[in-house]
C-alpha cells in the first residue's frame, strides 16, 4: 500500500512506525465504500430485512459448523 501511495510510514521511535493514510488512500477508501454500498444495495434488492438476517445467521452457523469439524492441524499447518 505504501508503494501505491495509499499509506505513508513514519518512524516515531526505534522499532516503532506509525502508518498514516494519504489523500490518495483516503480517496480510494471512499471510492471502495461507495462501491461496497452499491453492491450491497444490488445484492439485497427485493430481500426483506428478516430474510437478510436469516441468511446471515444461517451462514454464521454453517461457518461455525465448518470450524468445529476442522481439526486444528488443518487450520494451522505449523502446529
Amino acid at each position: 500500500m505504501t508503494d501505491n501511495g495509499w499509506l505513508h510510514l513514519d518512524p516515531v521511535a526505534p522499532g516503532t512506525t506509525a502508518m498514516r493514510i494519504t489523500d490518495a488512500g483516503r480517496e480510494l477508501l471512499e471510492q471502495m465504500s461507495r462501491t461496497q454500498a452499491r453492491t450491497a444495495q444490488t445484492l439485497t434488492d427485493g430481500v426483506s430485512t428478516e430474510d437478510y438476517e436469516t441468511v446471515l445467521r444461517t451462514l454464521a452457523t454453517m461457518l461455525d459448523n465448518l470450524d468445529a469439524a476442522t481439526p486444528r492441524s488443518e487450520t494451522n499447518p505449523t502446529g
